[in-house]
């Protein structure tokens, strides 16, 4: 596995994170406008097209449900991508037999942590540097198998 697929990887878990808070403002500013009507219009129909309908809505109302049913699926999409390359990535750190390495990968490809966050998380005498270029040699030696 190369560091470019592992940074893909990383930068798939990003967007699939975006577009959940993308759509959790979509959502919100739906409830906002609950209720709210733009547009209204009285339509005959039913049988023998005698009967009145009162039909109202929100012009607004539409093209955001619109936008945040497209938000979906690109989530649904993103989220599918992410589960194929997780499981190569989950694939290749279970093969690491080091512990130390194996614990650099997994805090910072499983847990998504920021190489800050890793060399923290690794103990006293860590900086972020020496953990990527850790991780950067092991990838380089082993990345491809």
């Amino acid at each position: 596995m190369s560091k470019e697929e592992l940074q893909e990887y990383i930068d798939i878990m990003e967007l699939v994170r975006h577009t959940e808070n993308r759509i959790k403002g979509i959502e919100d500013t739906l409830k906002n406008l609950e209720g709210r009507v733009d547009t209204a219009d009285i339509v005959m129909g039913g049988v023998g097209g005698g009967h009145r309908f009162h039909i109202e809505g929100s012009e607004e109302c539409t093209r955001i449900k619109s936008e945040l049913y497209a938000k979906k699926l690109s989530l649904n999409r993103l989220e599918a991508e992410l589960l194929k390359r997780g499981r190569r990535v989950e694939e290749f750190i279970a093969g690491i037999n080091e512990a130390r390495k194996k614990r650099i990968f997994i805090l910072r490809y499983i847990d998504g942590m920021s190489w800050n966050e890793v060399a923290e998380n690794m103990g006293p005498g860590n900086s972020p540097d020496a953990v990527r270029m850790e991780h950067n040699r092991y990838v380089k030696k082993y990345g491809d198998r």
